[in-house]
């Protein structure tokens, strides 16, 4: 028993002649491009935080220093804030806008942070919190330079 693999035999003698394709099916990378879009697309609003940070803007212009306060939270999680007028004056969430009220308009200060390194990180972030929610944007967070 003979199985004829080649197919039917034309007047060249070989089997079928299809030919090369030389087409290439862009069809699987157009649909994975597509896919990988549509899930950046869904990544990115993610990947962004809701901290508001203003930057400063570099310039040549001569620019007067920001006014500026201190807010130090210390090991106990108690808060002590420092401006021109009052210095390690003791402060809580509530009272952290008055106190930092005397020392200029929220748009106009620039507020550093300074916390002591075993603070737990939540009771950092309610006093950031605190400071945006009250409109103080300008935050610097204070740090030592290590030691090399």
């Amino acid at each position: 028993m003979a199985a004829a693999l080649a197919g039917a035999k034309h007047d060249s003698g070989r089997g079928h002649d299809l030919g090369q394709n030389h087409d290439i099916n862009v069809t699987p990378f157009v649909d994975v491009m597509l896919v990988l879009l549509i899930v950046m697309m869904v990544a990115a609003p993610l990947a962004t935080t809701s901290l508001k940070i203003n930057l400063p803007r570099t310039g040549t212009g001569a620019a007067s220093p920001p006014r500026g306060a201190i807010v130090s939270i210390d090991g106990q999680g108690r808060i002590y804030v420092s401006t021109d007028r009052a210095q390690d004056a003791p402060a809580n969430l509530g009272s952290l806008a008055a106190a930092l009220g005397s020392a200029g308009p929220p748009d106009q200060l620039r507020v550093a942070v300074r916390a002591d390194q075993g603070l737990a990180y939540g009771r950092f972030m309610r006093v950031v919190n605190e400071l945006q929610t009250d409109g103080y944007y300008k935050l610097d967070l204070v740090s030592e330079k290590t030691r090399t």
